[in-house]
């Protein structure tokens, strides 16, 4: 394409005017004042290489700013703009003005002419003296003074002035010192909004912890702050003038509100990523030699097998509680005895006794699901009772008097001797339900049955029936035999953990029968010992959960999946949403062994 750049300078006297036009074989033109530009403009307001125009494929030209000025293209300030020949268009470069116009020849002209006046000082300085505003409003110095006590009044004079004067019970629509604030509270902390006092409690102090804590009363800290400090791998010439400067400007180290931020919006506290967790944990035996916890990373590869709280062994003294490993296959000490196997074989003599009794239909076994029900949250299940449980199988009838059945009482071994010597001393002799001779070949356990009055007629030696073998207590329970010549017997305690991860918290919302079925995490099938550990191990867990990074087919699981910030005996803070079937985010449970004297686990 071929440019044609006429150039028209007007003569200062008269006389017409002068016009060159030069034609240029290139695919641009450039502009600006310095020289090697094809159209060089003399004048200061352009920049050395101002604009360049460039050719386009169907008549049109690019014109482009190279300076970062815009340019004025036909009245528009614009960066660059495409121009259709035919059409035309002016451009405005400083005091002079561009004309593109097609040629007739088919080349782009390019008129070049100076429009204003190189230098118009004198005009200028008058025209600014007629529309200038320094009359009407202050001058800039003032202005500037003025501006500054404005912002200090409204930024910081009053609210300073409303934080001194508040009156707590007196509401106010504004709040002076509002505007300080960042943005809106968190879901949790929407109820404060008004109030900043209930956490900013001093003018220019941070947020101390126990103002949290005033609130936030069950929570307990992760670790003190020095051993926090201690296992943070951190420990750098950064971390330590972040240390002088925290202690400078009172600000608290590993405080609350070094996690928890305020007013980032009312969002909900989204869960804590893992290399919170991973920066101390995945080396903290190196960095807390003395710790007794163990080394953990991401849950896929790096994390060791679960060590749960087991009750070791249940003596007179109370439990002696334990964490064992998992990998040792630890057996369990709770004093009971308990077959889950033959309890869940559906051809097995409890299968029929069931169905026989209506407990379950015919053809049908027992499952897990016909002892052990679900707490009222859904989480956990209940602790299993006698009576409640397995009372309907287990029956503790001894007599029926008047239609009446009279039972043994569960738990108390002297009371129980106590009611049998009444009742034989009495004449007693009948018995109820399964108990009768009519059924002497077969009983339930727990019944006292026909050997009770098989010995003869000794009252004692009928008592002590019941708690030897095959008796109703001997069943399930170890039996310490009194000295001879007592009935002074004494039940085993038993000692059943209302929960094992003492460290840990487990959902079964998420694990019922429509997603896991019970069996495929405990194998109760094959269980034929009460002091089998039926937990599942950390392999069982992977094979449908994997660690931070995403896997198909695999549910993502993060340390806070599973495991929380603030120790507490109980179970953590819920972090999943709140909703009909899920507990309030600051709800927690103790755990509390179930006979008095228990003892904390020894670590």
């Amino acid at each position: 394409m071929s440019f044609i750049v006429r150039e028209i300078a007007r003569r200062a006297t008269g006389g017409g005017d002068i016009i060159r036009a030069v034609r240029h074989d290139v695919a641009a033109l450039t502009v600006g004042r310095a020289s090697d530009n094809i159209i060089a403009l003399a004048d200061l307001a352009v920049l050395p290489h101002h604009a360049m125009l460039t050719e386009r494929p169907g008549g049109f030209i690019l014109a482009e700013a190279l300076g970062g000025s815009p340019l004025e293209i036909d009245g528009k300030f614009v960066p660059r703009a495409e121009i259709e020949v035919a059409k035309g268009a002016k451009i405005t470069v400083g005091s002079h003005r561009l004309t593109v116009e097609p040629d007739a020849d088919g080349a782009v002209m390019v008129t070049v002419e100076r429009v204003a006046a190189l230098s118009e000082g004198a005009q200028a300085e008058d025209e600014e003296k007629i529309f200038s505003l320094s009359g009407a409003i202050p001058g800039k110095r003032r202005l500037a003074w003025g501006l500054i006590a404005a912002v200090l009044i409204a930024f910081l004079i009053w609210p300073v002035t409303a934080f001194i004067t508040r009156n707590a019970e007196e509401p106010r629509r504004i709040h002076g010192d509002s505007s300080w604030s960042t943005g809106s509270l968190s879901a949790a902390h929407a109820n404060l909004e008004n109030d900043c006092q209930s956490c900013h409690v001093k003018a220019f102090v941070a947020v101390r912890d126990e103002t949290c804590v005033g609130c936030h009363i069950k929570l307990k800290d992760h670790a003190t702050p020095d051993r926090l400090m201690a296992a943070h791998s951190d420990k750098g010439l950064q971390a330590k003038f972040r240390s002088a400067m925290a202690g400078t400007f009172g600000l608290e180290e590993w405080g609350c509100t070094t996690c928890h931020k305020e007013h980032e919006g009312p969002v909900a506290m989204p869960l804590t990523a893992d290399s919170f967790c991973s920066d101390c944990h995945t080396g903290l035996s190196k960095t807390l030699p003395d710790t007794k916890l163990l080394d953990a990373g991401d849950f896929e590869d790096d994390h060791p097998e679960f060590r749960p709280a087991i009750v070791r062994a249940s003596t007179w003294d109370g439990p002696r509680i334990e964490f064992a490993s998992l990998a040792d296959k630890p057996k369990e000490g709770s004093g009971l005895k308990f077959p889950h196997r033959l309890h869940l074989v559906k051809t097995g003599g409890v299968a029929q006794m069931a169905q026989r009794m209506g407990t379950i239909e015919a053809g049908a076994g027992l499952d897990c699901s016909n002892c052990h029900t679900p707490d009222a949250t859904g989480v956990r299940f209940r602790a299993i009772e006698m009576e409640r449980d397995c009372g309907s199988c287990h029956t503790l009838d001894f007599a029926e008097v008047g239609g009446t059945m009279r039972q043994l009482r569960h738990g108390e071994p002297a009371q129980v001797v106590a009611d049998l010597r009444d009742f034989y001393r009495a004449g007693g002799n009948s018995f109820a339900g399964s108990m009768g001779a009519r059924n002497e070949g077969r009983q339930r356990p727990g019944a006292v049955g026909q050997r009770a009055v098989s010995r003869g007629g000794s009252v004692d030696a009928r008592i002590r029936a019941v708690f030897e073998e095959g008796g109703a207590c001997y069943d399930c329970h170890v039996i310490k035999e009194p000295a001879a010549g007592s009935l002074d017997f004494k039940i085993w305690p038993v000692v059943l953990k209302d929960r094992y991860m003492d460290r840990a918290w487990f959902d079964h919302r998420d694990h019922g029968n429509s997603v896991t079925a019970c069996g495929t995490c405990h194998a109760a099938e094959t269980s034929d010992r009460a002091a089998d550990l039926l937990l599942p191990g950390i392999a069982v867990c992977r094979d449908c959960h994997t660690g931070s990074h995403p896997e198909k087919g695999k549910v993502t699981s993060t340390c806070a999946s599973c495991h929380t910030y603030h120790e507490a005996p109980g179970a953590p803070r819920v972090l999943k949403p709140v909703g009909a079937d899920r507990r309030t985010p600051s709800t927690t449970e103790t755990y509390k062994p179930r006979i008095e004297g228990g003892a904390r686990p020894a670590r």
